[in-house]
């Protein structure tokens, strides 16, 4: 199947076929704080000869789970697929709030087709609260079919994997969750 972008450019659609071409052609919208700002070129570049016509890397740097509430309810008007990678500033902050916020999020993306949760990464600098965030994500999960977690722990046990800082992958880090977006999305949003 061909997906046409203008009379001029069509791009073949690897594994797109008429019925299912629906499920592909949605948006994707991958938003985060900087780790999915500094990741957005490799999880474009991973993304790229895919079926997603559609990828929005919404990546803020330093903003927790309420800051990105009006972007995401911004684009609730249209049938979307999601990944969220939230929670690693509300765990380095300790935020006291962040059930609340996480809470919101959830329903805010519960009628949604696709919603992939990137779990926090479990490291001393975001302990124990990176545990409490990650249980919430993986019971949202549970409760909701159409929910589905991308477990990141495998950055955050490799050295090489993540930075001095233990928070930011490092560049390999990057191309690793990159193929883990990649990986999920094929297997949780579309046949």
């Amino acid at each position: 199947m061909l997906f046409c972008t203008g009379a001029l450019l069509c791009l073949p659609l690897v594994g797109v076929t008429s019925a299912n071409a629906a499920v592909y052609l949605r948006p994707l919208h991958v938003v985060g704080d900087s780790i999915s700002f500094m990741t957005a070129p490799a999880i474009d570049e991973a993304l790229r000869g895919t079926a997603w016509r559609d990828v929005d890397v919404h990546g803020v740097p330093g903003i927790r789970m309420a800051g990105q509430m009006p972007y995401i309810e911004s684009q609730l008007a249209k049938p979307t697929n999601w990944v969220i990678e939230l929670g690693t500033n509300d765990a380095w902050g300790n935020n006291p709030n962040w059930a609340v916020d996480f809470a919101n999020e959830v329903n805010a993306l519960a009628a949604e087709r696709c919603v992939i949760l990137v779990t926090v990464g479990i490291t001393p600098p975001l302990e124990p609260m990176a545990d409490q965030i990650n249980s919430s994500i993986y019971s949202a999960a549970t409760t909701h079919e159409d929910f589905h977690v991308l477990d990141s722990s495998v950055i955050y046990t490799n050295p090489a994997l993540i930075s001095a800082d233990q928070v930011h992958p490092t560049s390999a880090g990057e191309q690793e969750l990159a193929l883990l977006i990649k990986d999920a999305v094929r297997s949780d949003c579309g046949p």
